[in-house]
């Protein structure tokens, strides 16, 4: 499915399912396309592509994966991006990048949640990279999904219309 933010805007369209039930193995396909490519003055922002949250909040408890355009590499790279207790455990640091992925290719993520940590895994047919992120609280059974949200730089929204296949 495309999902889309379109300019000056910072959630796409249409959302995702909203719930999950019990579930602790997620997958998505993913493709970025050129519309993705985006220049600001401050390109360690780490936007957000697809996850899942916990209540009360995903500003809370939450764990999806995080991208940003490289210009020096000409490729988005794929980060993990958690809360765990209203701490946020991502940052712009080495330790929660994941991969370095091309545009127009699809890519398999998948996010594995067991009692004390997220493992994130990108494969193209072999695993290219992975992360695991400590965490400390109980996952509740009821969970949803956190669709792409754009916001770098103190930008309001995107710079221009941006498209993501996310199936």
């Amino acid at each position: 499915m495309k999902y889309k933010i379109k300019k000056a805007n910072k959630y796409s369209c249409p959302p995702l399912p909203l719930l999950s039930l019990g579930k602790k193995t997620f997958t998505w396909k993913v493709t970025f396309d050129e519309s993705c490519i985006y220049q600001l003055g401050n390109q360690t922002d780490i936007q957000k592509l697809c996850g899942i949250g916990w209540l009360p909040g995903h500003h809370i408890n939450s764990a999806r994966f995080g991208w940003r355009w490289i210009p020096e590499k000409n490729q988005v790279e794929l980060l993990a991006y958690c809360y765990d207790k209203g701490v946020r455990l991502s940052s712009a640091a080495a330790e929660h990048s994941i991969r370095f992925v091309d545009l127009n290719k699809e890519y398999l993520l998948r996010l594995v949640i067991s009692d004390i940590d997220y493992y994130f895994t990108v494969t193209d047919g072999k695993i290219m990279g992975d992360r695991v992120v400590p965490k400390t609280y109980k996952t509740p059974w009821l969970g949803f999904y956190l669709r792409p949200y754009f916001e770098a730089d103190g930008a309001i929204g995107t710079p221009h219309d941006m498209t993501f296949t996310i199936q």
